[in-house]
């Protein structure tokens, strides 16, 4: 959709982000309170500087604890609602089972029961590329999950438990499952953690790099989540939303260093492949672009551009 289709269909509207204070939540929770919306933010803690200068209401807890989600629902009276709150833990432990899908798949099943009950018009899961495991690529939203790890389990039963409760209510829900998602204040990333190097002018070791992954700069991606949120195609959908491209972790890594001038040296293989760690990894997102109008418009080139200049800025 177009942006000024988006500004006339989110104006006035009740809009609650849980996981406002997440890096893409609060990306959204900006965008949102520019076009117009009436934004409501449940964060985990008070006083996040992801959101510091956005005018909103919020509610603080824990939305594993049902009555903290019901709570929110009964201050901010949504009648819509993006759920982007999760666990970022995609450690591959089933030590971590039980505490990793308490903050995915526990969050999702609160989250929606309160919108159930609260009679929400749209619902928007967050899933993840990560869902789709050892599936063949490119993957595409028709295939069975294979869920490798706690995390893409707890996002797994997510997307089926929000799409089942669209399936039983009233309600149009959709679920987005994002790349891997890059862009200022992301931490934890290949981009940032090379760009963090390269300012305190430190060498970078990594592995070969020979995987080929799919990432979306979080600014397309918010476009995305908005224009399945207006779409009433979307209702009971299902939608990747990537670069519909496979970039070479290795040729990525390089571009990140370039673009701050060559300052360090990505020492390649210096460690070990993580297990499993997949070779080919990336989705096919032509669907969002045939049903919601929606395609990347931020190239990695540019994207790495303007994730490096925010980090510099905000040293």
């Amino acid at each position: 959709m177009q942006s000024n289709d988006l500004k006339r269909y989110y104006a006035d509207k009740r809009v609650l982000i849980t996981g406002a204070d997440g890096f893409i939540g609060s990306r959204l929770t900006r965008e949102l309170v520019e076009i117009g919306a009436r934004v409501f933010g449940a964060v985990h803690t008070a006083g996040s500087p992801r959101l510091a200068g956005v005018k909103l209401e919020t509610s603080v807890g824990d939305l594993s604890d049902f009555e903290v989600a019901s709570s929110a629902f009964r201050a901010s009276k949504p009648q819509i609602v993006f759920n982007t709150a999760s666990t970022v833990n995609t450690t591959r432990d089933f030590n971590v089972l039980e505490e990793i899908l308490q903050n995915t798949y526990g969050i999702a099943r609160n989250v929606l029961s309160a919108a159930a009950a609260g009679g929400v018009e749209r619902f928007i899961q967050f899933g993840s590329i990560d869902e789709y495991g050892f599936a063949g690529v490119p993957f595409k939203e028709d295939m069975h999950e294979q869920p490798f790890s706690p995390y893409s389990l707890g996002k797994t039963m997510g997307t089926h438990t929000a799409l089942t409760f669209g399936r039983m209510t009233n309600m149009r829900v959709s679920v987005v499952r994002p790349a891997a998602t890059y862009g200022p204040a992301k931490d934890g990333l290949l981009i940032s953690n090379i760009i963090k190097s390269g300012l305190e002018k430190e060498d970078f070791d990594m592995n070969l790099g020979e995987q080929k992954r799919d990432l979306v700069y979080v600014d397309d991606l918010v476009v995305g989540v908005l224009s399945a949120g207006a779409n009433e195609k979307a209702a009971g959908e299902i939608f990747n939303l990537g670069s519909n491209r496979a970039y070479v972790v290795r040729d990525v890594a390089n571009m990140v260093n370039e673009s701050m001038g060559n300052p360090i040296t990505v020492n390649f293989g210096a460690k070990e492949y993580r297990i499993p760690d997949f070779m080919e990894f990336y989705m096919d997102s032509s669907k969002a672009e045939k049903v919601l109008g929606w395609k990347p418009a931020v190239g990695l080139e540019e994207g790495i551009k303007k994730t490096v200049h925010w980090f510099a800025e905000n040293r």
